[in-house]
């Protein structure tokens, strides 16, 4: 139970830092106006209100690491897994945020840059789980 317990919070705790930098990509994104060069209208302010989501959400999709996926490499279970959040993004968050499906309404490329945050968010995640040994065997 106790493996189970610390392996839930560091899965948590890594999802939510990659939701912090996912956060800190997608504010950088708008303020240098490169989601404005691909039509996107996403350039939120660095406010706590747009950061704690990301935390929060974050934490809570780190734990698709509990999931057994046969895939070799952490960069390729962060691509794999970042799917999940995205999909969440284009048929729940957008759509309930006045976006529409895939959050069209706010450019035509959304589901692309929307993939793509999110694949900033998987591979950070799973690359700092790797570093932390998350998945070994024998955990030190």
């Amino acid at each position: 139970m106790a493996a189970l317990l610390r392996k839930s919070s560091i899965l948590f705790a890594l999802g939510a830092f990659g939701g912090l930098v996912t956060a800190l990509a997608i504010w950088l994104a708008g303020l240098a106006g490169v989601t404005a060069l691909f039509g996107v209208a996403i350039a939120p302010e660095l406010t706590p209100e747009f950061v704690y989501p990301k935390l929060v959400w974050g934490g809570i999709w780190g734990w698709l690491g509990f999931l057994p996926l046969v895939v070799t490499g952490w960069w390729l279970r962060g691509l794999v897994i970042s799917i999940i959040p995205a999909a969440a993004a284009w048929f729940y968050f957008l759509p309930a945020d006045g976006a529409g499906l895939l959050g069209l309404s706010l450019g035509l490329l959304t589901p692309i840059v929307v993939l793509g945050f999110t694949l900033i968010w998987g591979l950070v995640t799973e690359g700092l789980a790797e570093m932390c040994g998350v998945y070994a065997r024998h955990p030190a």
